[in-house]
C-alpha cells in the first residue's frame, strides 16, 4: 500500500513539474519566443557593433556583437515589426547597416540586408527606414514584397561579376557562420567577400549601389506576387491571349505616355490635376510622338513639366503591370 502511495506521488510530482515547465513557472522561461537573435557581417564579423531595433511599438535594449558577429536581443516590450541596425567602425570610419524583424527568430544584418531595406524604403535610402521609421509603411513590407526585392538585389549582385549561386533565399532569415578573425566563413559569407572586393575595384560603395538601383527602379523587375523575375516576351502573350480581346492591341510605352500627357492637358476625366507632378521635355521625346503634337501639349502643361526627359521602364516592369 505504501508502495502505490509512493508511485502515486511519484507521478503527480511529475505532472506536476512538466505543467510547470510548460507555464514557464518551476524555474523555468518562455522569453525564447520573444528573441531575435542572428549575424552581424560584411564578410568579416562585425564584432563589438552596436544593434538597435526600432519597433512599431516600445523599445528594446542596445546590444552588443560578440566576435563571431552573432547578437541576441529580447523584443518582450515591442511591438512588431522592426528595422534593425547595426553600427559599428574599421579602419575607414563608422558604418551602418540595416535589416528587417517582422518576428521573432533569426535576423541577419549584412550589406545584403541593407540593400534589401533600402529598395524597399519609398526614399531608396536604407538608414531613413530606421531614422525615418514609419509602421504604416514597414507593415506593406509583405513576404511576397520582400521575396521580390531579395530577386532584384541579388541580379545587381550578378551585374556586378558576383556568383550569388550561394546565397539563401531568403537573406534575412537563413543562418549563416561569419569569419571571425582567421577563421573561414560558410559560402553565404564568401558571397559578402565577393561583394566587398567587386564594390572596391568598381571604385563604388554600397550606397552607390542602392542609389543605382533606386534610381533604375530595379525593384519592379519582379513580379510583386510572385517574386519571380517579370519576362517581358511572356506579359506579352499572356495579354494577347487574355486581354486583347477586349481591350484590342497593346500600343506602346511611348503611345501610352503620349496618351495620358494629352489626357491630362486636355482635362480629361480632371486629370488636369496631375499637371504640376508631371516630368517632361519636349526634347528626346520618342519619334512616334510628333514634334508639332509634343509642343501643343507642353505648352498647355506650361510650368508643370521639368526640364527631365521621361525614363522608359523596363521591359520587365512592363510584363509585371500587362
Amino acid at each position: 500500500m505504501n508502495a502505490l502511495y509512493r508511485s502515486g506521488s511519484l507521478g503527480l510530482i511529475t505532472l506536476v513539474t512538466a505543467i510547470l515547465s510548460a507555464c514557464g513557472g518551476g524555474g523555468g522561461s518562455s522569453a525564447g519566443s520573444n528573441v531575435v537573435s542572428g549575424i552581424a557581417a560584411t564578410g568579416l564579423a562585425i564584432s563589438g557593433g552596436e544593434v538597435t531595433f526600432k519597433c512599431a511599438a516600445g523599445s528594446a535594449p542596445t546590444v552588443t556583437t560578440q566576435a563571431e558577429g552573432s547578437y541576441t536581443i529580447d523584443l518582450s516590450t515591442v511591438t512588431l515589426p522592426c528595422i534593425a541596425r547595426v553600427t559599428y567602425k574599421d579602419g575607414a570610419g563608422q558604418h551602418r547597416l540595416h535589416s528587417l524583424a517582422k518576428s521573432t527568430g533569426n535576423v541577419n544584418i549584412t550589406p545584403i540586408t541593407d540593400a534589401v531595406i533600402a529598395n524597399l524604403s519609398t526614399t531608396g535610402i536604407a538608414s531613413d527606414s530606421f531614422d525615418k521609421f514609419d509602421a504604416k509603411e514597414i507593415r506593406t513590407y509583405s513576404d511576397d514584397r520582400v521575396n521580390t526585392v531579395i530577386q532584384s538585389v541579388k541580379k545587381r549582385l550578378e551585374s556586378l561579376g558576383v556568383n550569388t549561386t550561394d546565397l539563401p533565399s531568403d537573406v534575412i532569415r537563413s543562418r549563416f557562420t561569419a569569419t571571425p578573425g582567421s577563421t573561414k566563413g560558410d559560402r553565404h559569407d564568401a558571397v559578402l567577400d565577393e561583394l566587398k572586393a567587386r564594390l572596391e575595384e568598381q571604385h563604388k560603395t554600397l550606397r552607390d549601389m542602392e542609389d543605382e538601383m533606386h534610381s533604375d527602379d530595379d525593384a519592379h523587375e519582379a513580379s510583386t506576387t510572385t517574386g519571380t523575375p517579370g519576362d517581358a516576351s511572356a506579359g506579352q502573350l499572356a495579354y494577347t491571349a487574355n486581354c486583347a480581346g477586349c481591350h484590342g492591341a497593346r500600343f506602346g510605352d511611348a503611345v501610352n505616355a503620349a496618351r495620358i500627357l494629352n489626357a491630362i492637358s486636355e482635362n480629361e476625366g480632371g486629370m488636369k490635376m496631375l499637371t504640376s507632378t508631371v516630368t517632361c521635355a519636349a526634347k528626346g521625346w520618342p519619334a512616334t510622338v510628333p514634334s508639332a503634337t509634343r509642343s501643343s501639349r507642353l505648352a498647355k502643361l506650361g510650368s508643370g513639366c521639368s526640364a527631365k526627359k521621361p525614363r522608359a521602364r523596363s521591359s520587365a516592369r512592363r510584363a509585371s503591370i500587362t
